[in-house]
């Protein structure tokens, strides 16, 4: 009972039925981080998802002399618009490796180099 001794010390490393109750709270928090591990892929693959039905709707609305123009403007550009991605994200990926390396330590965004180009990329946007 608490209020038997009111000036008695106080033992905060003992722990109740040995320590249980930490490794279920232990447990169920690396429960709660595989779950988030997992939304991640199925948000990565729902947004895949989406892309190709968007590019497969513009290919099958193509017959269409509107819609056909963007889709044909597209094509004709691909080469252009894959040389100016890669060179956006080269870009991108040093200024995201030269932010890991000055701002890692202080800088919790950049802390490591898949961070860093997230950040940046954000950033851009």
């Amino acid at each position: 009972n608490v209020y038997d001794n009111l000036d008695a010390k106080g033992n905060w490393l003992k722990l109740a039925v040995n320590g249980e109750g930490m490794r279920e709270f232990a447990a169920s928090i690396e429960q709660v981080a595989a779950l988030s591990l997992t939304m991640d892929m199925y948000m990565l693959l729902n947004s895949f998802n989406i892309l190709l039905m968007t590019a497969r709707t513009l290919k099958l609305m193509d017959f269409h002399p509107d819609v056909g123009m963007i889709t044909r403007t597209v094509r004709e550009a691909s080469a252009d618009l894959i040389n100016f991605m890669v060179l956006c994200l080269t870009l991108v990926f040093a200024y995201a490796m030269m932010g890991s390396l000055l701002f890692g330590s202080t800088i919790g965004s950049m802390s490591n180099p898949g961070k860093a180009m997230q950040t940046c990329l954000l950033a851009m946007v």
